[in-house]
């Protein structure tokens, strides 16, 4: 699916590339909304044979011999806790990746600039293996990231906190409290 996400943004560039003398351009589709009708397009196709997958599956350990009438075919679609999209959307796949990028680009970073770890980052690297404190750096910008979406918070730096300290999640409460 990376790969299809790759290929669609370089279409859309070449459908856009010659302004109002592009096909898309002219049309004034927008990045966002051609990106979108791809993705739902996949993503009621995924669910569509969603079903089928699961009667698959269930046939495989159930064994040839059990009747297909005892496959229950109304099952509740599992959603993902970013946005609530289904499990087997694209999107989740892409978000991974782009965490975990960005979590070995700060590790790799506090390589070469160790004054700029913060205490936790600091620990888990003495802890654990790179790789793990990578994805416990993704895992924590993940939940940083679903924090500021459920609250509504902005992102802000502690006060004091030296160039590269990680940041903290404001809230009303906590800014109440700092001016009292």
């Amino acid at each position: 699916m990376g790969d299809l996400a790759i290929d669609l943004a370089i279409y859309y560039q070449l459908g856009t590339s010659r302004g109002d003398y592009s096909l898309l351009s002219s049309m004034d589709v927008k990045k966002a909304e051609f990106f979108g009708v791809f993705g739902e397009t996949i993503n009621d196709l995924i669910m569509h044979h969603h079903v089928d997958l699961a009667k698959k599956r269930w046939r495989h350990a159930a064994g040839p011999k059990t009747p297909d009438d005892h496959f229950a075919t109304e099952f509740k679609v599992k959603g993902r806790w970013v946005d609530g999209t289904p499990e087997y959307s694209f999107y989740i796949c892409g978000l991974r990746k782009l965490l975990a990028l960005g979590a070995s680009t700060i590790m790799r970073h506090l390589k070469t600039h160790p004054e700029r770890a913060t205490q936790w980052q600091r620990g888990i690297l003495a802890r654990r293996p790179v790789k793990v404190a990578v994805l416990a750096q993704a895992a924590k910008n993940a939940r940083v990231a679903w924090a500021m979406l459920q609250s509504g918070a902005c992102y802000q730096t502690p006060e004091g906190a030296a160039v590269g300290q990680a940041p903290a999640i404001a809230t009303a409460k906590a800014v109440a409290a700092a001016a009292n």
